[in-house]
């Protein structure tokens, strides 16, 4: 049957963090998952933000061929935003492939696993994107047998937008809400181990993700806004998150045999954001983006040049009390109360210049919700396109990214140290005419892309409550009787593990994935006695399109990745 796999996925994780704790005897267990097995950075996808590079790590392929680029998509007839979900994405997912090979699998909590799909085990769906519509689990009863053993399943937790605030008790109950969710998906993990015994298990843990974006500052002391009375009072408390974290790890390792490999991957990395950038307020600036001339848009323009912004009010504690009141009233059960403070919420949000007051018909570019994308309002692809297929495209496009590379912090007067590259550049695949025209990418952090309608006056300004941002260089680390003892890998991206996990299962490797298996990652022993084996492409896959789902719940999904900082 061949071996078997358990994957932990670690949401956001990094070496730039994991690398003193464990030179500090912090973290003993994964020190020893390093030592006796292999480890490296692993390239995520562009952009490194959660949706697509999951679905890069689990259809082992670049967004060109799965299609997805963000936590949302844009619809090109009315220019509105709608999520992602588990039927947004082409092709066959990891545990798909391997179900169909006729080997049984478990998983837990990834993203984009919404709303839940068949598979051959069990599948408990990624509550970050999901909603009261469709079903959360494979099969249906499935949650509601493992909240009776175990209790309400965990969700997300409020963030701590008071960080750097003194507010040493939010700041703890955050860390521990996140540290109990970790140490009951283990247990519930370890449950289908004992009783399912997989073939494959992937448990996904999202808590790191959130610390590293909330609370950097703590654990950077070279942040801007790092202070040391501050940081003390707290970075006890987060060690003891991953000291908690190190401990499940040991546990796996000696409650599995040696028959099953252990996996450690996170889709990205991270590190510290100083400034934020506000692309759709640079190419306003720049003449690429219209407003409406309509009464109303010129009042808001007005309100926005006087400084009624959105960044203007994070820095107001009423603000930030009233915020963090009604998200926590959005966690409950659905009232009347509740919908009043969406109401409220979606009231205030009116007062903002915003999406709704772009003239797409004189609007040649525009920066949609995500993580530094550009796309050129092109004709006969968008609904008011005003830029003509061609040359004036092309001239358009490249003149954006000439500007972009060029982009100065006023502040400090430097160029700004990204990447800013074409879709043809970064992707291939059927897919890639869906991509954003342009990307931008941090290349060491620090800025971070802003693409929120306008929240500031300025093209560049504070990061506002969020101190830590997604890199590129996210964690790979594995242990098992198949790989190399001690080796450090080179070269990974997150499309790798995908052929690298079926390969170590003895199972086919699709012909049409983007992944590779890494030099030097199995003993020459092991491949001699299991070469690797290739088999059709698996583009196909059962799942209705995610226009077929239709639009309910998508305010739910999207006040919730604002509240995480997805979206703004």
């Amino acid at each position: 049957m061949g071996n078997k796999v358990v994957i932990l996925g670690l949401d956001g994780a990094t070496f730039e963090l994991l690398d003193p704790w464990l030179d500090a005897g912090r973290l003993p267990n994964l020190k020893r998952m390093i030592d006796e097995g292999v480890s490296g950075e692993l390239k995520s996808c562009v952009p490194p933000v959660t949706a697509p590079a999951w679905t890069s790590f689990f259809t082992g392929k670049n967004p060109g061929k799965h299609g997805v680029f963000d936590f949302v998509r844009q619809d090109r007839d009315s220019y509105e935003f709608h999520p992602v979900n588990s039927r947004s994405y082409h092709g066959k997912s990891l545990w798909e492939v391997i179900g169909d090979q006729g080997r049984n699998v478990t998983v837990l909590n990834v993203p984009m696993t919404h709303p839940a799909y068949p598979v051959r085990g069990a599948l408990v769906s990624d509550f970050l994107l999901a909603t009261t519509k469709g079903e959360r689990s494979h099969p249906p009863e499935l949650l509601m047998e493992l909240e009776k053993s175990f209790g309400p399943y965990p969700t997300e937790t409020v963030p701590p937008y008071f960080a750097g605030r003194d507010s040493e008790e939010d700041i703890g109950r955050f860390l521990q809400e996140y540290q109990q969710a970790m140490q009951y998906k283990f247990r519930v993990a370890q449950h289908f181990l004992e009783k399912d015994k997989p073939d494959f298990l992937m448990l996904h843990l999202f808590g790191n993700d959130q610390i590293c974006h909330w609370l950097w500052h703590l654990m950077d002391d070279k942040h801007p806004k790092y202070r040391d009375a501050e940081s003390k009072k707290h970075l006890e408390r987060i060690h003891e998150y991953y000291q908690a974290f190190d401990l499940e790890v040991g546990n796996l390792m000696d409650r599995t045999d040696e028959e099953v490999s252990l996996f450690i991957v996170s889709d990205h990395g991270f590190g510290p954001v100083h400034r934020s950038i506000d692309f759709n307020t640079w190419l306003y600036n720049e003449g690429y983006l219209a407003l409406k001339r309509r009464p109303s848009s010129r009042l808001r323009r007005l309100a926005w040049r006087m400084g009624l912004t959105p960044q203007a009010l994070m820095d107001r504690d009423w603000f930030l009390r009233f915020a963090m009141n009604t998200f926590v009233r959005l966690k409950k059960k659905r009232s009347s109360q509740n919908v009043d403070d969406l109401k409220q919420a979606h009231a205030l949000m009116r007062l903002f210049l915003s999406f709704r007051d772009i003239d797409w018909c004189r609007t040649r570019a525009f920066s949609p919700f995500g993580f530094g994308q550009i796309r050129i309002n092109l004709r006969g692809q968008w609904s008011q396109g005003c830029v003509y297929e061609g040359l004036e495209y092309e001239n358009t496009r490249k003149e954006i990214v000439e500007k972009l590379r060029a982009l100065k912090d006023p502040e400090t007067g430097e160029v700004v140290d990204a990447v800013v590259s074409t879709r043809e550049e970064i992707y291939s695949g059927d897919l890639v005419a869906e991509a954003p025209d342009i990307l931008f990418v941090p290349t060491h952090g620090k800025y971070r892309p802003k693409s929120t309608g306008f929240s500031s006056r300025n093209v560049f300004a504070s990061s506002g409550w969020m101190t830590g941002i997604h890199k590129m260089n996210g964690v790979f680390i594995g242990r098992g009787k198949p790989l190399n003892r001690g080796q450090r890998l080179e070269d990974l991206r997150i499309t790798d593990v995908f052929p690298s996990v079926l390969g170590l299962m003895g199972l086919q490797i699709p012909a049409d994935v983007d992944g590779r298996i890494p030099d030097q990652l199995f003993t020459d022993e092991f491949l001699q006695a299991h070469p690797v084996r290739r088999g059709p492409a698996s583009s196909q896959t059962k799942r209705p399109p995610a226009e077929e789902d239709g639009r309910e719940g998508d305010g739910e999904v999207m006040d919730r990745l604002k509240s995480l900082g997805y979206l703004e």
